[in-house]
This record gives C-alpha cells, structure tokens and sequence, in this order.
C-alpha cells in the first residue's frame, strides 16, 4: 500500500473511531473539509505544518499514524546506536 494512502485510511480510521465527521475534523484542526477528504482518499499530499494540525485535532502522537496493523510492513528499525547519543 502507499505511504499516502495507508496514511489517508489511517487518519479516516482514527478520526471515525473518535466519533468525529470530516466537517467537525476540519474546523478543529482549521483546514478545509475538502482537504481532508482528499487526504483520506488518497488525492493529496500533507506539509509538516497539516500534518501537526490533523495529529492535534485527533489529540494522537504522531507515531499513532503509523501504528496499525496495515504500516507494519512500512516499519522502519532505527539501529540504537543512531539514536542514543
């Protein structure tokens, strides 16, 4: 599966499970509901700053967009010794 649309299904997936519509999504993290829809149907691409307004309008971590059964082939291992410093 694509990084775009495993990422769109992942945002639909959390969004769905917290209860929330697209039009209620779009106001809380101040984006257009057109873009959401777009994200989640996989016919668009999310900056860094979108990105940061969708995982707060979902109060989720950002590590939680990744983490469902369908990313786990997408898993990247980071070696220890890159991340200890």
């Amino acid at each position: 599966m694509a990084i775009q649309k495993e990422f769109g299904s992942r945002i639909k997936q959390l969004r769905l499970k917290k209860g929330i519509s697209r039009e209620i999504f779009a106001e809380l993290d101040r984006l257009l509901r057109t873009y959401i829809t777009s994200i989640e149907n996989d016919k668009g691409n999310v900056t860094l700053l979108n990105f940061q307004k969708i995982t707060d309008a979902l109060e989720s971590k950002i590590t939680e967009l990744f983490n469902s059964k369908e990313s786990q082939a997408l898993s990247i291992e980071i070696p220890s010794e890159i991340i200890s410093f």
